[in-house]
């Protein structure tokens, strides 16, 4: 676009190959493209010129045919058929001439996309993922039937590798899905759509979009799009074939945690429920956050040396907005200490999901993180080499134990 050129809105639009539409995120183009049976050409100014050459040859023709008939025979009615057939055969030459001329001006011309909202069946092309994919900090446990599977024969096509399944059992996909509000559904302003490995599989039922695209939308404006796990079936039966959709979803009040987790950090893998200990010496710290239900929050871990009257140990400290709110047990602290290291040394936090559930009595703090033995190597090699050479120092004079 030129300076002071108004950016086209947001949408699909067409592309200069025939039957395909490309997204268009109103800053750029996207990589998403769909295939929308029944488009016109992008260029098909040349169609109705030939048709319409056709069209006078026809008509010289069928003039001609008719002054033969009525004339006698002789050499007027030869005349008059050559003369008919040299202005046919003009008006066929110029015409093309002047088909090609324009075909060729049309294509220096650059293309111009038209925005497509429906296909030509009116069918609504939804929205698909923009952005940065966001896994919900809260744990997803909650499942939701996807609606509308019928409508998207071709994704299910493509999802299954060309053919939908024909065995008993049918075919069976576990997934992430992206879940994008799509606000300009004509049926439904609070519409969600599911999208699975760029394929748009169906929609949020109406009173879960209704709860959900709010919130969506939110994750929308700050540059991304939620993340859930997603189970894709379908089979070919002799009624026709079948699908369903299933995603899990967290409480949306689960989508991000009640505090801002460090920019400088790493977040761990889920895995494990593992219990922090002395939270009773940190209320203060905790009823900040505690309202008598479960809280979702961002903590960090810190390797750190446990300084007593008569012995020194190593363990993992829990820190909320970087105060202490508890440590591991000696057999915890063993199963992430080795995890927690391994992050430092490469210049980072560790920072791990985890659940306040408490008031203003009691408060217990969860993590949700997985052990130093069962995270992948894959994981870790994601991490770089090393960078920093860790010597730790003792713990500050005002943690001291007397």
């Amino acid at each position: 676009m030129t300076e002071g050129q108004v950016a086209p809105r947001a949408g699909w639009y067409t592309t200069e190959s025939r039957g395909q539409v490309r997204f268009w995120d109103g800053n750029d183009w996207t990589e998403h493209h769909q295939r929308v049976d029944g488009l016109p050409d992008a260029r098909s100014g040349s169609t109705g010129s030939s048709r319409g050459v056709a069209l006078w040859i026809g008509i010289v023709l069928v003039l001609g045919g008719m002054m033969n008939l009525s004339s006698e025979d002789g050499p007027g009615g030869a005349l008059v058929a050559i003369v008919l057939g040299l202005i046919a055969g003009s008006v066929w030459y110029l015409a093309r001439r002047n088909a090609k001329q324009r075909e060729a001006a049309e294509a220096a011309l650059p293309f111009q996309p038209v925005h497509i909202s429906t296909t030509p069946d009116g069918n609504h092309l939804a929205p698909p993922p923009i952005g940065e994919a966001l896994e919900p900090w809260g744990a997803c446990r909650d499942q939701l039937e996807v609606v509308g599977e019928s409508y998207h024969p071709d994704a299910f096509i493509a999802l299954f590798g060309g053919r939908i399944p024909t065995d008993s059992n049918g075919g069976q996909i576990n997934d992430v899905a992206a879940i994008v509000p799509d606000f300009d559904n004509p049926h439904d302003s609070h519409a969600v759509a599911v999208w699975v490995r760029g394929q748009h599989v169906g929609y949020f039922d109406r009173d879960t979009a209704r709860r959900w695209a709010p919130l969506l939308a939110k994750v929308e404006r700050a540059g991304g799009y939620l993340e859930v796990p997603v189970r894709v079936w379908a089979a070919v039966r002799q009624s026709g074939w079948k699908a369903r959709v299933t995603v899990r979803l967290p409480r949306p009040d689960e989508i991000a945690p009640a505090n801002q987790p460090p920019s400088e950090g790493v977040v761990l893998p889920r895995g494990a429920k593992i219990q922090v200990t002395k939270e009773e010496d940190h209320m203060d710290v905790l009823t900040k956050y505690t309202n008598g239900d479960t809280v979702t929050m961002a903590v960090t871990l810190h390797a750190i040396h446990e300084i007593r009257a008569r012995s020194a140990t190593e363990t993992v400290e829990v820190r909320i907005d970087g105060e202490r709110v508890g440590i591991l047990s000696p057999t915890q602290s063993a199963n992430l200490l080795p995890l927690v290291k391994f992050v430092e040394e490469r210049g980072q936090t560790a920072v791990a999901h985890a659940g306040l559930r408490g008031n203003a009595l009691k408060a217990d703090v969860t993590l949700d993180t997985l052990k130093a033995q069962d995270v992948s190597e894959e994981w870790l090699a994601s991490l770089g080499p090393k960078t920093v050479d860790l010597n730790r120092p003792t713990r500050a004079t005002y943690e001291w134990d007397d």
